[in-house]
């Protein structure tokens, strides 16, 4: 399994990609996010789940397009999000990988790779999330 670690940037509350690049009908990843115990987050969480670019494992990922979803309330955390579909190289490696933050801190994270897209591998994902203390 490919792990995945990358910074997170800050973005709009809806999904994002390159300016002008989503088009109505565009492709989307969707899924959920989840953690194995109930938890309410506190007002302040922020789910940020990105659709990444793997180029190869080990290397660095880039981001195609991303969701970020303020005050997002329980787990189970629904997410959407659209991608341009020219970005997408049929031979490259896609995942999606979640964070929580409160704050600047990472409260909650994603510890495997969530293949989607390419090389047979689904369009929708459930994302289990661990603490990440």
């Amino acid at each position: 399994m490919l792990l995945v670690a990358v910074s997170m940037a800050a973005a709009a509350c809806a999904s994002s990609a390159p300016p002008g690049k989503i088009t109505p009908g565009a492709p989307h990843v969707t899924g959920t996010v989840t953690s194995p115990q109930s938890v309410a987050l506190p007002p302040d969480a922020v789910l940020h789940v990105k659709l990444l670019n793997i180029f190869m494992q080990g290397g660095p990922a880039t981001t195609v397009a991303e969701q970020i979803i303020p005050n997002p309330g329980k787990m189970p955390i629904r997410f959407d999000i659209a991608y341009d579909p020219a970005l997408i190289e049929p031979q490259n490696f896609y995942a999606v990988q979640a964070r929580i933050t409160v704050g600047d801190e990472i409260r909650w994270m994603n510890d495997a790779s969530h293949a989607v897209i390419t090389h047979g591998n689904p369009r929708e994902v459930e994302i289990v999330l661990r603490p990440a203390n």
